[in-house]
C-alpha cells in the first residue's frame, strides 16, 4: 500500500456468485458492509445521505427520491424517463502527476462498473469470462436481481465497482427483474468485445443508444492513493450531441477545461492523461456544458470537488439525447460514499 494515504478496499468475494467480489473504495474506513445482505454502507457505518438510493429490502428496492445538489451518492428518480417504441421493457429478445494507481498491496483483481446512460429506461445484467464461440452460458443470476433491487439499474444510475480476477469478459444485459441469465430479454445483443481487464485497473463500462445503436463504450478510470491530487474527467456520450465543453462557472465566468469533446471521447490536450483526466485544485461553484463555440449554458449546477484523505477522483458525463429531456450532466465522485448497489453519482441538472 502506498505510504503517504491509506486506500481502504474492502473486498468480499463470493464463491458460489459469478459476478465475483464486490470491491468498495472507501476514505480510511474499515468497516465494510456485503450488499448481497442488505447491509449499510461501509462508509462510516451510519445512515445514507439524504437523497441516495434506499438500501435493497426483502421486499426488493428501487431507487428513492432524490436532490439536484450533486451530493455524492444522490440520485434523482425523476430523471427516470418513458421509453420509447424502440426502448421498451417489453422487447423482445492509473494515477497522474505524482499519484500513484492501485498495485502494491492489493488482491490480483481488477473492477468495473456499469453506467446506464442508455435510452433503455432500466436492465440488468450478467457476465461471464469472454467466450469467442458466444456459447457459454451466463450463470447465475443478474446483478441486480441478486441485491434485491427490482428496478434494476435505472437511467442514469452506475453500479458499485465490482472486483473480477483479471481477464476478458462478456455482459449480457436482461430486463429488471429476470429470475436468471439464460435469455436475452431487452432486444439488444451480448456485449463480446470489451477490453481485457488487467489487474488492479478500474473500468467505466457506459451503455449507450437504444436497440438501434445499442453499445457499451469502456473507459479506464483512475483511483489515485495521494491526498493532495485531485483530478477531473470529462466523457461526451449524449447521442446525437455535437462537440460539447465542460468548465466550471456560468454565464461571463465560464472557464472551460475540456473543449471540442465529440460524442463517444473524452476530453484531450495539454495536462490531460490517457485516460483523460486532468489535475486540478479544489472547487466549489457551478459545472457546466456547453455546445462548443456557444456561449449558452447547457446545463449547469453547483457541485463540490475537495481535497479527500486519498484523494479525488471526478468524473463528469454528459447523457442522454441531446435537445430532448433526457439531456443531462452526470457527476461522478469516484471516492465518494457508496449507497450499495449504486455508485456515488448524480445528475447536474439544468
Amino acid at each position: 500500500m502506498n505510504h503517504r494515504a491509506k486506500l481502504v478496499l474492502s473486498e468480499i468475494c463470493f464463491v458460489a456468485l459469478p459476478l465475483g467480489c464486490s470491491f468498495h473504495v472507501h476514505a480510511g474506513d474499515d468497516r465494510f458492509m456485503d450488499p448481497a445482505e442488505g447491509g449499510q454502507p461501509g462508509a462510516g457505518g451510519g445512515e445514507p445521505d439524504a437523497g441516495e438510493p434506499p438500501q435493497p429490502s426483502e421486499a426488493g428496492a428501487t431507487p428513492g427520491d432524490g436532490i439536484d445538489d450533486a451530493t455524492p451518492g444522490s440520485a434523482d428518480a425523476g430523471v427516470v424517463v418513458a421509453a420509447d417504441a424502440n426502448c421498451g421493457p417489453n422487447d423482445a429478445v492509473s494515477g497522474s502527476d505524482g499519484g500513484t494507481t492501485a498495485d502494491a498491496g492489493l488482491p490480483e483483481y481488477a473492477a468495473f462498473r456499469i453506467a446506464n446512460f442508455s435510452e433503455i429506461p432500466a436492465l440488468d445484467f450478467c457476465i461471464r469470462s469472454h467466450d469467442p464461440t458466444d456459447s457459454a452460458p451466463f450463470e447465475g443470476r443478474p446483478f441486480f436481481a441478486r441485491q434485491g433491487v427490482d428496478a434494476g439499474l435505472m437511467f442514469p444510475f452506475v453500479s458499485i465497482y465490482l472486483g473480477r480476477p483479471p481477464d476478458r469478459y462478456d455482459v449480457r444485459f436482461v430486463a429488471p427483474n429476470s429470475t436468471d441469465c439464460s435469455t436475452r430479454s431487452l432486444g439488444v445483443p451480448d456485449v463480446l468485445d470489451l477490453p481485457a481487464l488487467a489487474a488492479h485497473t478500474f473500468w467505466s463500462f457506459v451503455v449507450t443508444g437504444c436497440t438501434t445503436d445499442f453499445a457499451v463504450k469502456p473507459y479506464e478510470d483512475e483511483h489515485i492513493f495521494d491526498a493532495s491530487i485531485i483530478t477531473t474527467r470529462f466523457v461526451n456520450v449524449m447521442t446525437a450531441s455535437p462537440p460539447l465543453d465542460l468548465g466550471f462557472g456560468v454565464g461571463d465566468s465560464f472557464a472551460p477545461l475540456f473543449t471540442t469533446v465529440e460524442y463517444g471521447k473524452f476530453g484531450a490536450g495539454p495536462g490531460i492523461d490517457d485516460k483523460g483526466f486532468l489535475r486540478i485544485g479544489p472547487f466549489d461553484g457551478a459545472a457546466t456544458i456547453r455546445v462548443s463555440g456557444s456561449a449558452v449554458d447547457l446545463q449547469s449546477n453547483l457541485v463540490s470537488i475537495t481535497f479527500g484523505q486519498v484523494g479525488h477522483s471526478a468524473s463528469f458525463f454528459a447523457v442522454g439525447t441531446f435537445a430532448t429531456a433526457t439531456a443531462k450532466l452526470i457527476h461522478c465522485h469516484d471516492f465518494g460514499t457508496i449507497a450499495s448497489p449504486f455508485a456515488a453519482c448524480s445528475r447536474v441538472p439544468f
